[in-house]
């Protein structure tokens, strides 16, 4: 039987940008495609262009559309990480993601996202709902971003819980992954404490 390969990411905002560089390197150089892939936060983000297969796009995103103050901005207390210019002018229209693409790229695709009511982490596939919308309910941190996003008559958010690694790895072990390739983009998931057997 094959064994299926997944790659899964953690979120940590703008420290995802590590996790861009090694999709890049994943898909245009070794032409890796995975069977699988889960990610939360911002590694939504890399992974959905990664399925898409716009590798350039990764790069142009994460080097140049969202390093000035547009998008992160300390002083913009109501909203220091705006989301919606990162969906909806970046995502969608300066570089904009080939939806269509993912859904047909043959790799099972997972975004963890928090849901609001019941604290639970949930993985939603772009089958399921719009892929825009499902990354922007990845990436919706209370604290800096401020809203809910419904999904399928819920609201959810981003959390700890569904921007950690470990929690997505458990995901893509219960999907049939028994070869991985974790990206850690965060120094708060602390792998020395999960354990898991694939």
């Amino acid at each position: 039987m094959e064994k299926k390969l997944a790659i899964v990411a953690s979120g940590g905002g703008m420290k995802c940008s590590y996790g861009a560089g090694a999709v890049v390197a994943l898909g245009k150089f070794f032409e890796v495609r995975p069977d699988i892939f889960v990610a939360g936060s911002g590694g939504s983000g890399g992974l959905s262009f990664y399925a898409s297969e716009q590798y350039d796009s990764i790069q142009n995103i994460w080097t140049n559309l969202i390093t000035g103050k547009r998008f992160i901005n300390k002083r913009r207390l109501s909203k220091i990480a705006n989301v919606d210019y990162l969906i909806d002018d970046v995502f969608k229209v300066q570089d904009p993601l080939n939806a269509e693409a993912v859904m047909n790229s043959g790799i099972d695709c997972r975004i963890a996202v928090t849901n609001a009511e019941t604290g639970k982490v949930e993985h939603f596939s772009p089958l399921e709902c719009d892929v825009f919308e499902l990354m922007r309910a990845s990436m919706a941190m209370p604290l800096v971003y401020g809203k809910k996003i419904p999904l399928n008559g819920n609201l959810y958010h981003d959390s700890y819980a569904s921007s950690f690694l470990g929690l997505n790895l458990e995901k893509a072990i219960s999907l049939g992954a028994k070869k991985i390739i974790a990206i850690n983009n965060s120094r708060f998931g602390n792998m020395d404490r999960c354990i898991f057997k694939v």
